[in-house]
């Protein structure tokens, strides 16, 4: 599917929840690319705004949310993802914040006369400076800050080609802000490969089982109920049809990322932002988790 299709598709899906067409903005990488700005994409990835009393289950927490699992919204979900290729995140706002993207936005009318409401890059500064805050605030991982510091750096090249030159000036100070901080996060002690794991805590518990390291879709083959899933960092995709793990342990991420709002909706540990679970551990090691320390430990193969 194209696009526009898919694009399609993701308007019928949020009509259906309630959320009419004016009420949500496509934001992020494929909303530029829309607009005919030249920036690499996450494929297959979209983000949505949508002010948070716009949602139809009950929201708890985060900035990005996915519809819960055991509901016909997170049913509607998977259809998606399997029909198009292509999942979302929702990314939250206030009706404050949404008020102000007004002028910010370009009406984009798809194949079928649908009309919907594409961020330009000027409306992404506020957002990243909101990102920057709660990775300050609520350990969201230096990967997420490398990965946005990443996206800057590639909207200063577009907007440059498009002689946006007030809007890159706003981008270089954005890009300013982002390395300082990074410069300020940089891990003290590096972590070594050895039987032990340091994290970040994300969801509560203890668990022991076998290591299932995922890295795609399809090895989530071998994974079975009581496993411990051990990955760079979960999506939409990669879980869709995940079976009942006893603990999640990824090499990215922080307290708000999709790992740790998945566990806390599973109710199972989940230590996040490990840098090397991926490398250290193996698919079939015993291990504890221990998210009560932020500690990994192979017990043995």
């Amino acid at each position: 599917m194209n696009l526009e299709e898919v694009l399609e598709d993701l308007e019928r899906l949020l009509k259906k929840w309630g959320i009419n067409s004016s009420q949500w903005i496509l934001v992020a990488g494929y909303a530029y690319k829309l607009l005919g700005y030249d920036i690499h994409v996450r494929k297959g990835h979209f983000n949505i705004l949508i002010t948070r009393d716009k949602i139809p289950w009950e929201v708890k927490e985060g900035i990005e949310i996915h519809p819960p699992r055991g509901t016909n919204y997170r049913e509607d979900f998977r259809k998606l993802i399997v029909k198009t290729g292509y999942d979302f995140d929702i990314n939250l706002s206030t009706n404050q914040e949404f008020e102000k993207k007004e002028g910010k936005f370009e009406l984009y009318t798809l194949p079928n006369g649908t009309k919907i409401k594409v961020q330009k890059p000027i409306g992404a500064i506020e957002e990243l400076h909101k990102l920057l805050s709660f990775s300050t605030k609520n350990a969201l991982g230096i990967e997420r800050l490398q990965k946005d510091t990443v996206f800057i750096e590639d909207m200063i090249q577009a907007l440059t080609k498009r002689g946006e030159e007030r809007v890159v000036t706003r981008f270089k100070n954005l890009l300013q802000e982002y390395k300082k901080f990074q410069k300020e996060t940089i891990l003290a002690e590096p972590i070594q490969r050895s039987k032990k794991l340091k994290g970040i805590v994300a969801s509560s518990g203890k668990a022991v089982g076998r290591a299932r390291v995922v890295q795609k879709a399809e090895d989530l083959r071998g994974l079975k109920d009581g496993d411990v899933l051990v990955t760079q960092m979960t999506s939409p995709t990669l879980i869709v049809n995940m079976p009942n793990v006893s603990a999640l342990v990824t090499d990215w991420g922080g307290k708000l990322s999709h790992a740790a709002i998945l566990a806390r909706e599973m109710n199972i540990p989940c230590i996040v932002g490990t840098q090397t679970a991926t490398k250290i551990l193996k698919s079939g090691d015993l291990v504890e988790v221990d998210a009560e320390k932020g500690i990994v430990k192979r017990l043995r193969k």
